[in-house]
C-alpha cells in the first residue's frame, strides 16, 4: 500500500490506487479519480461482439483467398481481410443481440476492377452445382473471354466453406462443380466471381442464391 504525505510544495505526478496526480500549466497541482470500469456491456456492445464472432467465422475458412483476390486499391482497412471484415460488420447483418442474422446476398469475397458476373442463377443436382450467367466479355482488359471463374460455395449447417476454380471461363456462360459427400442435402450459398489469367485482378463477387 503507497502513502503519500506533504505534497504542499511538491509537483508530483502519477497513480495511487485509484486516486490520479496531475500538473497542468492552468490548473496547477490536482487530483482525480480513476472511472470506474462498466461491469456490465450493454445490449448494443454484446450485438457488436457477438457479430464479430459470427463474422470471424464465416470468412476465416476464406482468408487466404481473400487475401489474394482482393485488389489493394479497393481495401477499406489496412489488409484485404480487414476490408472484407468490415464490409460485412456494415451491409451483411440484420437483428439485434442474440438474433444476429447474415445477409448473405451482401458479403464479398472479392472486390476488384474486372467487370463481375451478371444475370446469375445456381441450382444442385445431388452432390453437382451448375451456375449459369450471361456472357458479358468485351474488348478491353476488364472483360476477357477467358477470365477464369471461382465458385464459393458456403454450408450453413456445417459452417463450412469452399472455393473452387475449375476450367470455365467467363465466355463459357456456365460452371459445373462437384460438392464433397460430406456436404449431403445441407443448406448452402453459392458465390461467383471472376479473375485474370495470372490472379493479379478480380472482379466483386456476387451472391448466386440460396441452394437447397
Amino acid at each position: 500500500m503507497a502513502r503519500v504525505t506533504n505534497l504542499m510544495n511538491i509537483a508530483v505526478s502519477g497513480k495511487v490506487g485509484n486516486v490520479v496526480f496531475c500538473n497542468g500549466p492552468v490548473r496547477g497541482s490536482y487530483t482525480r479519480t480513476l472511472p470506474k470500469k462498466s461491469e456490465v456491456r450493454s445490449e448494443k456492445q454484446l450485438n457488436t461482439q457477438n457479430k464479430v464472432a459470427i463474422a470471424n467465422r464465416f470468412l476465416n475458412p476464406l482468408r487466404p483467398l481473400i487475401e489474394e483476390v482482393w485488389q489493394k486499391d479497393r481495401y477499406t482497412r489496412k489488409t484485404a481481410f480487414g476490408s472484407a471484415f468490415s464490409h460485412m460488420m456494415k451491409h451483411a447483418f440484420r437483428g439485434g443481440y442474440m438474433e444476429e442474422e447474415i445477409v448473405y446476398s451482401e458479403v464479398l469475397f472479392s472486390r476488384g476492377s474486372l467487370i463481375k458476373p451478371e444475370g446469375l442463377t445456381a441450382r444442385r443436382e445431388r452432390t453437382r452445382v451448375e451456375v449459369v450467367w450471361e456472357e458479358n466479355a468485351r474488348s478491353g482488359v476488364d472483360a476477357l473471354p477467358e477470365d477464369k471463374a471461382v465458385l464459393v460455395i458456403y454450408n450453413e449447417t456445417k459452417e463450412m466453406s469452399i472455393s473452387i476454380t475449375g476450367t470455365a471461363v467467363r465466355g463459357d456462360g456456365r460452371m459445373i462443380a462437384e460438392l464433397p459427400p460430406v456436404y449431403g442435402t445441407d443448406r448452402l450459398h453459392a458465390y461467383l466471381f471472376f479473375v485474370n489469367r495470372n490472379r493479379r485482378w478480380a472482379s466483386d463477387s456476387v451472391y448466386a442464391g440460396c441452394l437447397e
